[in-house]
């Protein structure tokens, strides 16, 4: 998937992961990056952009398959409250959010886990969208709307379609204000949180030293098979959205007929055993 200019080119590149269901998953990731034919005082700029792309390529990459390969509960969305806390220190609200839960865990007999996006309000503050699981039901209470002006227009338009939307009693008391809804469609969840992994909050994660994302140890994960860039034109995903798009088999030999390997002249076992191999190590020496 390549597209040509006179001074620029495009490139998407691929992976295919078995999942924890036992499909291989062909996951086109669209890259923002633009490659040009560089003048010299651009090199460096260029560099760090290329760099840049490449982190929030690989933090969507980790953000979709988290979220295929765990059964959330809940998809969640922490905010702050300036009365129970400072907004604008991230690193300090990652750190207690973390103790928070690893002691609530201990305390409680519970496991609770997070994938977790931050994002940044115009004004520098911050709040966090992701996925939790492991709630009990005496953890979280619905909310009601008896009272609608007391709530947010997006939970009371949510209430008004029928959905339900809960309160994390816990960390509303200790933060601030919480939304938990309950995960219809893991893509659709996944594809609303990469939406916020974007080149401004990757300057601004950057700067601070932080990460594009935070989730709990232990998660389940997919198995690494191929990383490629030759991927052939007739490509008709199952799975779509700005970015990414995704197609499920239910054998690797099916998903390596997207890749356009003419060159290559072994079996296909040959083929998994040498790519495994070649892209994996280059992807890791880049890492």
């Amino acid at each position: 998937m390549y597209r040509k200019d006179n001074r620029h080119f495009y490139s998407n590149f691929a992976e295919i992961k078995k999942y924890t269901d036992g499909y291989y998953r062909l996951v086109v990731y669209k890259t923002d990056k633009v490659f040009e034919f560089p003048d010299r005082e651009k090199q460096e700029e260029n560099v760090n952009d290329e760099k840049l792309e490449n982190n929030i390529s690989r933090a969507r990459s980790t953000i979709f398959e988290l979220a295929m390969c765990n059964d959330w509960q809940f998809f969640v969305t922490l905010t702050l409250s300036p009365k129970k806390y400072d907004r604008y220190n991230l690193e300090k609200f990652r750190k207690d959010l973390a103790r928070f839960i690893k002691d609530y865990n201990h305390n409680h007999g519970l496991q609770i886990k997070y994938m977790l996006v931050p994002e940044q309000h115009q004004d520098g503050a911050w709040h966090m969208h992701g996925f939790i699981k492991g709630l009990s039901e005496r953890e979280y209470e619905a909310f009601r709307i008896q009272f609608p002006n007391k709530l947010p227009k997006y939970i009371v338009d949510k209430l008004r379609e029928g959905q339900e939307v809960f309160n994390w009693i816990q960390f509303a008391d200790k933060f601030g204000y919480t939304i938990l809804e309950p995960v219809r469609s893991k893509e659709a969840a996944s594809n609303y949180v990469m939406k916020y992994i974007s080149k401004n909050l990757a300057k601004s994660i950057k700067e601070l030293g932080a990460h594009l994302y935070y989730c709990s140890k232990g998660l389940k994960r997919a198995e690494f098979i191929i990383r490629e860039e030759r991927i052939r034109d007739a490509f008709f995903p199952d799975y779509e959205n700005d970015y990414l798009a995704v197609k499920r088999y239910r054998s690797l030999d099916e998903a390596l007929q997207v890749f356009d390997l003419t060159e290559y002249t072994g079996n296909v076992s040959d083929l998994k055993q040498d790519l495994m191999f070649r892209r994996y190590a280059v992807a890791e020496v880049g890492r």
